[in-house]
């Protein structure tokens, strides 16, 4: 069974392009968790800032139990900034709502984040919601009688009431997918422009071994002509290049160390042909090596057909 062998230029750039694709999958991922994480938490602060805001109003109408111009801010504060208000008393009664109406709507007492401001810290929550029918972002803060205007002696330990803001996700995920895009974006341009570098790397390795298995071949044949480092200079590192050169060198000895060989044996044959004398070289088995012209005249037979027959069979 042959066993298909890749080139090195191609094991090389998958290696390193499975490696960059894990490493970009890894980055982008960890940074859009990041943005998802820090966007959100951000969002949760303004929903904070935007509750401080109308907090005061929202206490002394509380205080005055004026549940008329309550709602009416509830809903005009909510839709100029474009979030869902909600006032919820102790009991998880909703007393006011920018976009239902608080007698149809649920008991909110167990809900996360309003859980969280009657116990007197500011709370948030990331879930769906059965009223709209679709996930929401929630930051809710307790509020204290003492927090109305002109009421800073008041009470600052029992919560009245909860003052909640909320927006929905479409929003947030928008701006999220907005996130996703620029960063799926910066990925795809240092993918593109990392194989590309991950491709001349690796051709810069391969093509110089490419060349230099094509002059080992080539020397293969008996011809060592060709030089590797005249080959490969342009393209190769610093250890290729020694190595092209100590081929050469070794290209250099074999080729002397050849033509020394054929020269002594042309030497020796000419020495051996003109000798006067019969004459038969034989190796450890008598079988012959060679003859000169003398014994091939003297026996009758051709120093070609001669060789590597046994001595005795020959003459």
């Amino acid at each position: 069974m042959v066993i298909k062998q890749k080139k090195l230029f191609w094991q090389i750039l998958l290696v390193h392009l499975a490696i960059l694709l894990l490493t970009i999958f890894v980055v982008s991922w960890f940074s859009f968790r990041t943005f998802n994480n820090f966007y959100l938490a951000e969002k949760g602060i303004d929903l904070e800032n935007r509750a401080y805001l109308i907090k005061s109003s929202v206490v002394e109408l509380l205080r005055a139990d004026d549940q008329s111009n309550l709602r009416k801010l509830v809903v005009d504060a909510g839709r100029s900034s474009g979030t869902r208000i909600t006032i919820i008393e102790p009991d998880g009664l909703v007393i006011a709502d920018t976009n239902e109406n608080p007698e149809e709507m649920d008991n909110h007492r167990t809900r996360p984040e309003i859980d969280t401001a009657f116990a007197g810290v500011s709370g948030t929550s990331l879930r769906f919601s059965n009223t709209l029918g679709q996930r929401m972002l929630y930051t809710a803060i307790p509020l204290y009688a003492g927090d109305a205007h002109g009421n800073e002696g008041g009470d600052k330990e029992v919560v009245i009431s909860v003052l909640r803001m909320s927006v929905p996700l479409t929003t947030i995920d928008g701006a999220l997918a907005d996130i996703r895009a620029r960063i799926l974006a910066g990925a795809l341009l240092a993918v593109a422009g990392a194989l590309l570098l991950t491709f001349l790397v690796s051709r810069s390795i391969s093509r110089p071994l490419e060349e230099m298995t094509k002059g080992a071949e080539q020397y293969a044949r008996g011809d060592f002509s060709r030089r590797m480092l005249h080959s490969t200079k342009a393209m190769a590192s610093k250890e290729i290049a020694s190595l092209a050169t100590a081929m050469d060198q070794m290209a250099d000895q074999l080729d002397e160390t050849i033509s020394t060989i054929v020269n002594q044996r042309n030497q020796l044959e000419t020495v051996f042909s003109s000798m006067v004398e019969a004459l038969i070289a034989v190796d450890r088995e008598e079988r012959i090596i060679s003859i000169n012209d003398a014994t091939a005249q003297l026996f009758g037979i051709e120093r070609q057909a001669a060789q590597g027959r046994l001595v005795q069979e020959a003459i």
